[in-house]
């Protein structure tokens, strides 16, 4: 407005000259006319300045312009970033679900398996009640066993004196008959259960074999039990994969342009799927790599003696029973 209400004035000076300079020759006074023309130089020197001001106030004018128009740019970049960002959060608010879902899972199955654990804990506990208890039986057999062993020898020694005694009855024939069959009775009788103590031997000879076979077997059983559950602790313990969002995509880019390495990098993490301690798979830490923060990183790869093994680079996290794949590289 300033500008504005500056110009009309020198549009009033500029009509006051010119009437000026119109007006007939009549008695001039030279004052007058030299504080005209100061006036005049003044005016064309203000109106000079004006119209530089005026230049200077276009050129700002125009690079506020350039300068409206990059802020505007910058908001609606800004905006996309927000809404991009929006959805990113959408995303990782999905996958937070997903991961605490899976950890509920996960957590179920720990304690349905703690509590299997504590079963077998218990039947190993009974078994081996049960084996102590056939060790004392052995015990006893095999005490029976030394005392049967004994009768055997006392039956034997007593049958080789009664041999010497029928042998000096047989000699001795001034005696009767009537005890020598008395002698041959009691003789028969010692052969009938010395008969019956070997078969009794032998049964429980056999009932010490087959108490043995089953000693071993449980044994057996609770070495496979627990094996079993250290083998099932393990694959829960390492069967959790988080992907990167480059790693994702270098596996994509991979299935479109060589879909033999792609089937080495999906056996790998299908490997590292089921466990991270596979005979076939190599995993081994890094010192030269971390993660974001700060995590020991670790390197994972198929045994292959050919150049398209590809490398999986991880880490422990984000919680537990969880690793991060970073990257994978040839």
């Amino acid at each position: 407005m300033r500008l504005f209400y500056e110009h009309i004035k020198i549009k009033q000076i500029n009509k006051y000259i010119y009437s000026f300079d119109r007006s007939p020759i009549q008695d001039v006074n030279w004052e007058t006319l030299l504080q005209a023309e100061d006036k005049n130089r003044k005016i064309q020197r203000y109106q000079n300045q004006l119209y530089q001001n005026c230049q200077d106030t276009e050129t700002d004018i125009q690079t506020l312009k350039t300068q409206y128009q990059q802020l505007q740019q910058q908001r609606q970049q800004l905006r996309q970033n927000c809404q991009d960002a929006e959805t990113d959060i959408k995303s990782l608010e999905i996958q937070q679900q997903e991961l605490l879902q899976n950890s509920q899972e996960t957590e179920a199955e720990i304690q349905s398996l703690e509590t299997q654990y504590q079963q077998l804990q218990r039947q190993r506990q009974e078994l081996l009640q049960n084996h102590q208890d056939t060790e004392r039986e052995l015990q006893s057999l095999e005490t029976q066993h030394q005392q049967f062993w004994q009768n055997c020898e006392d039956l034997e020694t007593d049958i080789q004196i009664l041999e010497t005694q029928f042998q000096q009855l047989h000699q001795n024939s001034q005696e009767t008959e009537a005890e020598i069959q008395s002698l041959e009775t009691q003789y028969q009788q010692l052969q009938q259960q010395r008969q019956q103590l070997l078969q009794n031997y032998k049964e429980t000879a056999r009932d010490i074999k087959s108490i043995e076979k089953q000693d071993q077997n449980l044994q057996k059983q609770t070495r496979l039990i627990q094996r079993n559950h250290r083998r099932k602790v393990k694959d829960l313990n390492s069967r959790i994969l988080i992907l990167s969002g480059s790693a994702i995509k270098q596996i994509c880019n991979l299935y479109h342009k060589d879909k033999k390495r792609y089937k080495k990098v999906y056996k790998t993490l299908k490997n590292m799927m089921n466990n991270l301690y596979y005979p076939g798979l190599h995993t081994h830490k890094i010192h030269s790599k971390f993660g974001p923060s700060g995590e020991d990183m670790w390197e994972a790869y198929i045994e292959n003696k050919t150049p398209s093994a590809w490398r999986v680079f991880w880490y422990y996290g984000p919680g537990d029973r969880l690793i991060t794949i970073d990257d994978i590289v040839p």
